[in-house]
């Protein structure tokens, strides 16, 4: 191999820190909220990036449908972690589709409720738990097509996290108020 082509190799095998990736973004600042959720996509980023060169050797040597769709679902999350820090770097904002960002969202949107309307909490928190329930028991039933069962299995994942998301906002409050007196 020719020299110039050797370092031009090197060149482009060299990582760059997530400073020269991302100048804007003041990694530094822990203290700011935004700059640790920055971290946390961050390191998301990168286990995903490590996952997914696992997952390419495994796909050469014996692919198989799982492995396919798991590469598929990291890849997809992956790139959403590179576009949430490029808008943060470039505009300031989290685009709000990663699941780290999502999730502290609507957990504010339910500690703001809790603090301004605790009885539509409450009720929201009750049809959570009822959500669970019924989704539970439909999952239970005899003759249930994989389709519905998808379906209902997605659906009680989704209610589960709510009522667990809600019990946790629930503690922070009692915590809180413990603090207080």
């Amino acid at each position: 191999m020719r020299p110039g082509l050797r370092k031009s190799l090197r060149a482009l095998k060299k990582k760059r820190t997530k400073q020269e990736e991302f100048p804007k973004i003041r990694w530094k600042n822990l203290e700011d909220p935004l700059i640790q959720k920055a971290e946390l996509i961050y390191s998301d980023r990168v286990n995903l990036h490590r996952d997914l060169l696992s997952l390419d050797r495994t796909l050469d040597e014996s692919p198989t449908p799982e492995t396919v769709a798991e590469m598929v679902e990291k890849s997809v999350r992956n790139r959403l972690c590179f576009d949430e820090l490029r808008s943060f770097n470039n505009t300031g904002r989290f685009l709000g589709r990663h699941p780290f960002v999502r999730t502290d969202d609507e957990m504010s949107r339910l500690r703001q409720l809790l603090l301004t309307s605790p009885d539509s909490f409450m009720n929201e928190y009750r049809n959570a738990g009822m959500n669970v329930s019924r989704y539970g028991a439909y999952l239970r039933r005899k003759g249930l097509s994989e389709d519905k069962a998808e379906k209902y299995r997605q659906l009680l994942d989704k209610w589960t996290e709510r009522e667990k998301m809600m019990g946790e906002c629930l503690k922070m409050n009692l915590y809180a108020s413990e603090k207080r007196t």
